[in-house]
């Protein structure tokens, strides 16, 4: 029995997925499909596998690296080593999802012969488009995004119209969608209802026995959508609280609006006073050039008085002369006065002559 070559390369990586060795597993399943032979649903099945393993180690890496960047400061030196590394890892992400959507378009997509199968690879796709956004930048990023969707809604559709609700395949596509909403477009209303939706028509048509396998998908479904649950009612307290430091903004402003129509009535007020007070001032200046007038005028008679206060002081030393004049005159009056008193004394103390005074005779019976 002759062995293909499709069938060698599933066998290399049979035998290198059971070493660990994934990167080998994953290039020897792209040689496989390279051959243009049709998968079988088991090998289909360990083509995701490999690839999802080489892309998710690589996205641990590239999240980790993002992680001691953040905890990097003051260290121009580290931080550029991390760049680096970062954009080495980020290569990596892109040749691996690169490689997976070339094959889909060019091998795999063309070649779906079943609606299952069809929506199993646009949502593997999808998920590799995904990938490439969460490193992109600019206008690449919105394209991929474009292409995300496109991928997703695609397969959706198919799962709707050609699957059951329970379907696994149908169901795995909701929850990939839905976290491309939720945690990549970061809407998530639109993620929540989306699996709210796939998780209610799944058990709306199908008991516990049918639900089988299913059961996983739906249960992560399930956590997601309480996690976006936290996330919008947390979002929901941050809006309220904005609202209200809103609305005492706007309080505040109101407040501040009335002190401030105040102090403009108030300044019209000062205003008018201090137009009143330049008029008092005028008149002030008016009083004070009419009283500078009256003064000048006044000039003259005090002129005049002074010269009569002259002539008064010199009747009044002329006046004085004669007052000394007449002292003098007085002290020699005196003091001819003074002499006949001391000639006056002298008589009355010489003794009288006998009979002259017949007052002193003393006469006997």
């Amino acid at each position: 029995m002759s062995v293909t070559d499709k069938q060698k390369y599933v066998k290399w990586a049979s035998i290198a997925e059971e070493a660990g060795r994934f990167d080998d597993a994953a290039l020897a399943m792209k040689s496989a499909v390279e051959t243009g032979e049709e998968l079988t649903n088991e090998e289909i099945l360990t083509l995701g596998y490999v690839y999802s393993t080489v892309i998710g180690s690589r996205k641990s890496s590239w999240t980790a690296i993002l992680s001691m960047a953040q905890n990097v400061t003051n260290c121009a030196i580290l931080s550029q080593m991390i760049q680096d590394y970062k954009e080495v890892v980020e290569l990596e992400i892109r040749k691996i999802c690169t490689d997976v959507l070339c094959l889909l378009d060019v091998y795999l997509l063309p070649k779906a012969t079943t609606a299952e199968i069809k929506v199993f690879f646009l949502q593997m796709k999808g998920d590799y488009c995904r990938y490439l956004v969460e490193i992109a930048k600019g206008q690449e990023r919105i394209d991929m995004i474009n292409e995300v969707h496109k991928a997703y809604q695609d397969g959706f559709n198919t799962s709707v119209e050609e699957l059951p609700p329970v379907h696994h395949a149908r169901l795995g596509l909701a929850l990939n969608y839905s976290v491309f909403y939720g945690d990549v477009l970061n809407q998530k209303e639109e993620a929540k209802n989306l699996a709210t939706q796939a998780i209610n028509e799944a058990t709306a048509t199908a008991n516990d026995d049918q639900l089988g396998d299913a059961k996983l998908t739906m249960l992560l479904m399930q956590l997601n959508i309480e996690s976006w649950k936290r996330d919008l009612q947390g979002k929901e307290m941050k809006s309220k609280k904005s609202e209200i430091e809103s609305d005492v903004l706007e309080t505040r402003v109101e407040e501040l609006e009335t002190g401030s129509d105040e102090s403009e009535t108030g300044l019209e007020e000062s205003e008018t006073g201090s137009e009143e007070s330049e008029a008092g001032l005028e008149e002030f200046e008016a009083g004070l050039e009419e009283l500078e007038a009256g003064l000048e005028e006044s000039k003259p008679g005090s002129e005049e008085s002074e010269a009569g206060s002259e002539e008064s002081e010199t009747g009044s030393e002329e006046s004085e002369d004669g007052s000394e004049e007449s002292e003098a005159g007085s002290e020699e009056s005196g003091s001819e006065s003074d002499k006949t008193m001391i000639d006056s004394k002298e008589l009355q103390t010489q003794p009288k002559e006998s009979g002259s005074d017949t007052s002193d005779t003393y006469t006997e019976d």
